[in-house]
Formats: C-alpha cells, structure tokens, sequence
C-alpha cells in the first residue's frame, strides 16, 4: 500500500507547479493528469469532464487507487466498515512502513477512533480514505523537503 499512495504523491508532484504551485493543481493541470494517468476514468464531454469507474484498470496511477481499494475491501471482508482487529491488521500489514507505533494496539485504537467520524465503532471507506490522504499528505511534504534540501 506504500507503494500506492508514493505512485498517488509523485504523478500529483509531477502535474503540480507548471502552473504555479507544486501543492496544488489547477484546473488545467488536474485535466491533464486526469486525461494521462486515468484515461479509463474519464469521458470527455462539453462543457465538463466527467469521471466514471472502469473496472480494469492499467495506467499506474490507477493501478494505485485499485490497490488501495482492493486493501480496504479485503481487509473489511465483504463488510461496511473495519472493525477493531480488521483495523489492526490492516495498519500492522500494510502501513507498518509508513507509520509509528503500529505495534501499539493503544496506539491504533486511538487512531480509529479519530478515524471513526460517524462513532459507529468501525472504519468505513470514506474514513479510511481520511487515514490514505493523512498519509499522503505527510510523504508529499517529506518528497518537498527532500526536493527542497536537495536544490
């Protein structure tokens, strides 16, 4: 899953600043990224573009998404949300890497619980995908530093 959002962070970073800012994309930057990276995700139409799913997926970027969606799914098994040891595995086995403490059931318990925005005891898709943008956030700022201290 790590490899997954660095694949999400670096085609963003490699679309951000032609216009101006490398932290965000504009209009025209987020068409092209959206027209290269996911072709199978988007139909162009006048006067707006629109995004549909394709279930075959090839392009890496979006070979990315489908890791992180294929992730949730299996580790949810087939349920609306992840419960406490479906959570724990899921950070244990797969965010090890990218994050501190995730040896520490404690440590995890507090994290879903600051995940868990409708307090229904599990995390659901959209709140997982408030953990995978928390963590994509954090490697994008660490590739900036590095870019940074590199120049």
């Amino acid at each position: 899953m790590e490899s997954a959002i660095d694949v999400l962070v670096a085609q963003f970073k490699a679309y951000a600043g032609s216009d101006g800012s490398s932290d965000t994309l504009s209009r025209d930057e987020f068409h092209r990224l959206l027209s290269s990276q996911l072709p199978n995700f988007v139909k162009e139409s006048s006067p707006a573009v629109e995004v549909y799913f394709w279930p075959f997926l090839a392009v890496d970027m979006e070979s990315a998404i489908k890791t992180l969606v294929t992730t949730f799914l299996s580790s949810a098994k087939s349920k609306d949300g992840l419960g406490q040891n479906d959570f724990k595995k899921l950070v244990q086995n797969h965010l090890g890497n990218m994050m501190q403490d995730t040896e520490n059931s404690a440590a995890i318990k507090e994290m879903q619980q600051g995940l868990d925005e409708n307090k229904d005891g599990k995390v659901g898709f959209q709140e997982y995908l408030t953990l995978i943008g928390y963590l994509a956030n954090a490697m994008s700022q660490k590739k900036s530093e590095q870019n940074a201290a590199a120049s």
